[in-house]
């Protein structure tokens, strides 16, 4: 009965030393492309922005962070798509609402201007 009693505690402590040992050991896991940061680099885990705050986890930017940058970039192409097409758009509106533009008098007899010379420099 000693014996077995004896066993049974042995059983136990060893338990008790692998569950210590084991929360020991659990620490983050290193991911397998991360950088070691130099001590005397700060990298802020959140920034001010006119967006608003950037938060960052370990340098990755949150979902919400994400989504605000590409809301943005998504604006930003928009408002670029609309300035690069105003002067065609201008182009198309002059011609339009103007028709005499299309046409040149020169020496009495009308030439329809479909070059790329200015129309109202004559």
């Amino acid at each position: 009965m000693t014996t077995r009693r004896n066993h049974h505690l042995l059983i136990l402590a060893a338990m008790a030393f692998c569950s210590l040992t084991t929360s020991v050991q659990a620490q983050p896991p290193k991911m397998k492309y991360s950088t070691k940061i130099p001590a005397n680099v700060v990298i802020p885990d959140r920034t001010e922005t006119r967006l608003g705050a950037l938060e960052f986890v370990d340098g990755f930017p949150t979902e919400a962070t994400a989504e605000k940058v590409w809301d943005h970039i998504d604006f930003s192409r928009a408002i670029e798509a609309m300035i690069m097409t105003t002067p065609a758009a201008s182009l198309q509106g002059s011609l339009t609402h103007r028709p005499e533009l299309l046409e040149k008098k020169v020496n009495g007899e009308i030439l329809h201007s479909w070059d790329g010379e200015s129309t109202w420099t004559y």
